[in-house]
């Protein structure tokens, strides 16, 4: 009964306040009840842990220093039967890798173009195994440092320049292709015209895939 009463004149003095009073009396009271429970709550969470013995068991040092490999792992490649030396092969990936150009394809040129003779010259100026035209040297010297044309890993970079900047304006393997071969002005007029392909771009890759079969197991 006293009780009931004290509850009843609590409610009362409560309601006489003002409303600013009365947020400021709530505010408190939340602040008093969070505090308690988090007392309550570190307790229990004490009382747990040393009933379980929940305690991290420290890691020895070597399963630290074994996330990290001492020395860098080099990135796996692909190679093929095809009349290129396993050093000029892991050149060419290496280089198709940092320019995102398919080696493959990159082989595939260097035998239709030149059928893997380093020293070969065309009759229209055309340079080593991916017959650079000389007419880009300057360009070429500038963009790379090209001063051998007929160097063989300084031939293949260039050819792979050459791809990577077609790339950047069209990414269909017969568009790069005939680009490669016509030059871009004549690609685009053939292009507009409606042709989708040459017969030098079928056969490059055609011989793409005549050299994936030959990937030999390293």
């Amino acid at each position: 009964m006293f009780e009931r009463e004290c509850r009843k004149g609590f409610r009362f003095a409560f309601e006489e306040l003002s409303p600013r009073r009365r947020r400021m009396y709530c505010r408190r009271l939340m602040i008093v009840a969070a505090l308690i429970a988090a007392v309550v709550s570190v307790g229990c969470l004490k009382s747990i842990d040393k009933e379980c013995n929940m305690e991290l068991e420290t890691l020895p040092e070597k399963a630290y220093s074994a996330a990290a490999p001492a020395v860098p792992i080099e990135p796996e490649y692909l190679l093929y039967d095809i009349p290129l030396s396993e050093e000029l092969q892991r050149f060419t990936y290496e280089r198709c890798l940092e320019w995102d150009v398919d080696p493959v394809m990159v082989y595939a040129i260097i035998q239709t173009e030149s059928n893997y003779q380093p020293d070969l010259i065309s009759d229209t100026g055309d340079y080593g195994l991916m017959q650079i035209n000389g007419g880009n040297m300057d360009y070429l010297m500038d963009s790379l440092g090209i001063t051998n044309i007929l160097n063989n890993e300084q031939n293949i970079e260039a050819g792979i320049f050459w791809l990577w900047g077609i790339r950047q304006n069209c990414t269909d393997p017969n568009a790069v292709l005939m680009v490669y071969n016509l030059g871009g002005v004549a690609a685009r007029e053939r292009m507009e015209a409606g042709q989708e392909s040459t017969w030098y771009s079928r056969k490059v890759l055609r011989t793409m895939d005549e050299i994936r079969e030959r990937r030999v197991e390293i």
